[in-house]
């Protein structure tokens, strides 16, 4: 009886879990339009967007060419005590332009940033 109750539930949950998948395949991302309003902020000028509805953070950051953040880390843990753990991130800011103004018009020049690698290490004892 366990057995037959244990094959019931799984084939439930994956049967649900095949209609989630289809429906995240069907979803269709809206177009993210790069604004051209500025606003004046403390003397700077900055592109100024509204998010429209299901947009994301990450739609919008590759409209706006924003660097990829990438990152790993690992914990070791001793007898629920100890814990040790070590992070690292790299973000790809060598590969953006920045806008540099000639008199006239602005222009994008590479090489201007230089990527971004960040080390954490922590430890704690409970």
């Amino acid at each position: 009886m366990n057995r037959y109750l244990t094959t019931f539930v799984a084939s439930l949950c994956l049967t649900a879990a095949s209609g989630t998948i289809t429906a995240a395949q069907e979803y269709v991302a809206p177009q993210v339009v790069v604004s051209t309003d500025k606003v004046r902020y403390n003397g700077k000028v900055y592109y100024s967007h509204i998010v429209q509805e299901r947009q994301t953070l990450y739609s919008i950051s590759k409209a706006y060419k924003l660097p990829t953040m990438i990152g790993a880390g690992v914990m070791w843990n001793h007898n629920n005590q100890w814990k040790v753990g070590f992070d690292y991130s790299l973000q790809k800011w060598g590969s953006l332009g920045y806008p540099s103004f000639d008199g006239t018009n602005y222009a994008l020049k590479n090489g201007i940033y230089k990527d971004r690698s960040k080390f954490n290490l922590g430890a704690q004892y409970c």
